[in-house]
């Protein structure tokens, strides 16, 4: 019975991990533009040592320049360049300047970016809704994304308000209005209001 809760534990503790990487997106429907590999029809691809852009013939539609690049999410790209991360549009227009350490796929309108080691949400015209703050943050999953400070996680709105303060040692995202939560080594699962359940 020991080795099952053991088993259990780590289980747990491993989706846990994988839930609460920034970005992940588990537990999150994916849109119909996230499950192909050309979303708004154009694919990100490596030419030497610079990213650019194919539409689904193959014809370079974009031009390799970029030093990273990730694919479109609604309707918006992070690309690199010397070192900052902006956003471009499927004309490859660069319509959120290059400012940031990192910068992620938007999903539902906010992207998480990093600057100086701390994380915030921005919409798709570059203005922060919520500053960097926090030291990890993951996608919004039933209205709360997960964010880690001072080393406990906690939940937070699309205002950037706590809904459930930073207790946890660990925590996953919601899916289905409930998410994996633990205090010392004991795990268990709260709703979106941080009662347990």
């Amino acid at each position: 019975m020991r080795n099952i809760t053991k088993i259990i534990s780590l289980f747990l503790t491993l989706v846990m991990l994988c839930s609460c990487i920034v970005g992940c997106g588990i537990g999150r429907k994916k849109k119909e533009s996230e499950n192909t590999l050309f979303p708004n029809g154009l694919l990100a691809v490596q030419v030497g040592d610079k990213w650019g852009y194919v539409n689904k013939k193959g014809e370079m539609v974009i031009d390799p320049q970029f030093d990273f690049a990730y694919k479109f999410s609604d309707g918006l790209a992070a690309v690199e360049v010397n070192e900052k991360w902006g956003y471009i549009n499927t004309k490859g227009k660069m319509v959120i300047e290059p400012e940031f350490d990192s910068a992620y796929k938007f999903a539902d309108g906010l992207a998480i970016v990093c600057v100086d080691g701390k994380y915030g949400y921005i919409d798709t015209k570059g203005k922060y809704v919520i500053d960097p703050q926090f030291d990890t943050i993951g996608d919004f999953k039933d209205g709360l994304a997960i964010v880690y400070v001072d080393g406990k996680w906690g939940y937070i709105d699309t205002t950037g308000e706590y809904v459930i303060d930073p207790q946890f040692d660990y925590s996953s995202g919601f899916s289905d209005g409930l998410a994996v939560v633990c205090v010392d080594s004991k795990y268990g699962y709260i709703n979106t209001t941080g009662e347990y359940v």
